[in-house]
Formats: C-alpha cells, structure tokens, sequence
C-alpha cells in the first residue's frame, strides 16, 4: 500500500498557482442546460439463485485458497527441517 502511495504519478497534494490579489476574476457564463425527464425502469433485486451462486463460489475459492496456503506453508516448513538437519550433520 505504501508502494501504491509513493509512486502515484498524480500528486494530488502539490501547491497550485495563487490568483493575484485585489484583481476581478472574469470567469465565462454558466452554460443553461435543458433537461428531459425520461421514465426510469424499476429497480430489481439481485434474485436469489445468483446470490447462492455467489456464496457458494466464495466458499470454493476460500477452500482452494487455504489449500494452496496449506501447501505452501507445509513446503516452506519441510524445508526448515531439512535445512536444520543438514546444518546439524
């Protein structure tokens, strides 16, 4: 996150130009906008199969997730023991 922040190519937070003081701003006339009320569809929930489509793919992806993390840290764990056994040989 902090590599995120550090390398933002926006810099929001530079200082911008001052406008000189004492002096009138001339800015342009807002431009007059009509707007037409057009009818809106209603609107409808998510229906229910989707949602249990959607629980039920997150638990799959949480069960493939802790696996993968499983695998991993067993790995990294036998390769502990065998490097503590090779250095007591």
């Amino acid at each position: 996150m902090l590599l995120l922040v550090a390398l933002d190519y926006r810099k929001p937070a530079r200082r911008h130009a001052v406008g000189p003081r004492g002096r009138l701003i001339v800015r342009p006339a807002p431009v007059v906008m009509n707007v037409e009320r057009q009818p809106a569809v209603p609107y409808r929930g998510t229906p229910l199969y989707r949602r249990l489509l959607a629980l039920a793919g997150l638990g799959a992806s949480g069960v493939v997730l802790g696996a993968v993390l499983g695998i991993i840290l067993a790995g990294l764990a036998l390769g502990g023991f065998l490097l503590i056994d090779a250095i007591l040989r």
